[in-house]
């Protein structure tokens, strides 16, 4: 169940198999088994209180060599220019 509708992503904490699937097909980008478990410990990391958006996402991926490749795909897709 989603946390809060207007912002899906919000729900990746409890929900992250299906937030980080609906994002693949968004980006065309295909994480391996890898990187998908890099994607949730980085998330687990985040403050408990926040409030997860994709700018956030892009921000945290960004910088990892394993995720930087999917990070980009999040902003060419997803974040204004």
């Amino acid at each position: 169940m989603l946390i809060n509708p207007i912002n899906p992503i919000s729900s990746i904490r409890t929900e992250p198999d299906s937030i980080l699937a609906m994002l693949q097909k968004i980006t065309q980008e295909q994480l391996n088994d890898c990187q998908l478990e890099i994607a949730k410990k980085s998330i687990a990391e985040l403050p408990a209180d926040m409030e997860i958006t994709i700018l956030d996402l892009y921000q945290l991926w960004d910088g990892s060599p394993a995720l930087s490749g999917f990070a980009k795909g999040l902003k060419k897709n997803l974040l204004p220019s």
